[in-house]
């Protein structure tokens, strides 16, 4: 009897013990993230967040109107707005810029009304913001977009 007693204590020690030590596990989970994610998605997500406030108010063709028919933005303002537009375009992936910017003139030159003379000065100020920047692609963002929506 006193064997069977001291059998169940062991017993009774053991599983007490296997249930401490399974209780202090610690789960490891790893998060893998796929580097090779789609461009084309990593792009829309970065222009959808950045929404290029400082390219928006640089490319906006009211303001230019606005400088050539009294200097109502003075000049120093404008070269804010580039130099916020550069910061900008830094933070986004290089492969993403030229959609970036031709998100933006896509939008003004919609909203605006663009056509002619105006949309082409839209557009080459926007192609040309990459090396106003200094930044890659330091070759022109080509507008297709624009020209593909009848833009003129």
């Amino acid at each position: 009897m006193a064997r069977l007693k001291l059998l169940l204590a062991f017993l009774v020690l053991v599983v007490v013990v296997t249930e401490a030590v399974s209780a202090h596990r610690t789960t490891v989970t790893a998060v893998v993230v796929d580097d090779d994610e789609n461009p084309v998605t990593i792009c829309r997500e970065q222009v959808r967040v950045r929404s290029l406030l400082h390219c928006r108010r640089y490319l906006s063709p009211g303001r230019q109107i606005l400088e050539m028919r009294g200097g109502m933005e003075e000049p120093e303002r404008r070269q804010q707005q580039l130099q916020g537009c550069c910061r900008q375009l830094r933070q986004m992936e290089e492969q993403c810029r030229c959609e970036g910017i031709r998100k933006v003139v896509k939008e003004q030159s919609q909203r605006e009304k663009l056509q002619g003379r105006e949309l082409r000065e839209l557009v080459q100020r926007a192609e040309d913001l990459p090396s106003m920047c200094r930044v890659p692609p330091q070759r022109p963002c080509k507008m297709d977009v624009v020209r593909e929506a009848g833009g003129y």
